[in-house]
């Protein structure tokens, strides 16, 4: 009986934890696209779970960068079995792996070259549709180079 209760504890923990995954393969690549004011911005998302931002010729996130005063780095994680899929950007300091912030949001595809994604600037909770259709916060990307 303890046998098929560690099973079952072991199986169920690799549900909850593997329902987050590093990335997407169809997100690898450079991004680009435009919000609400007309301020064009790139997302980057590369092999290994990085990703970052470039606003107004600003680079925020990936493998190294400074939030602040703290050495940091960011990563992604997606969730592919919910629709529509979930993704988090994740900061962490390089020296304490501490997360320093997470941006939550959803995303999905229009075709194989263009998406759509929609983040929570203001607090964590994560949008949960892509209504109203013109809401400031969601962009429409195409996908510059693989």
């Amino acid at each position: 009986m303890k046998k098929i209760a560690t099973y079952l504890i072991i199986g169920l923990l690799s549900v909850l934890t593997s329902s987050f995954v590093n990335s997407d393969p169809k997100l690898i690549g450079k991004w680009k696209g435009a919000d609400e004011k007309e301020k064009i911005g790139e997302l980057v998302f590369e092999e290994g779970g990085y990703a970052y931002f470039i606003l107004e010729g600003h680079k925020l996130g990936g493998k190294e960068f400074m939030m602040g005063d703290v050495n940091s780095f960011m990563i992604y994680e997606t969730n592919t079995q919910k629709k529509p899929f979930e993704i988090d950007f994740i900061i962490k300091s390089h020296k304490t792996k501490e997360e320093l912030k997470r941006l939550t949001g959803i995303y999905s595809f229009l075709d194989s070259e263009k998406m759509k994604i929609r983040l929570n600037f203001n607090d964590n909770k994560r949008p949960k549709n892509f209504e109203p259709k013109n809401h400031e916060d969601i962009i429409i990307l195409t996908r510059v180079n693989k």
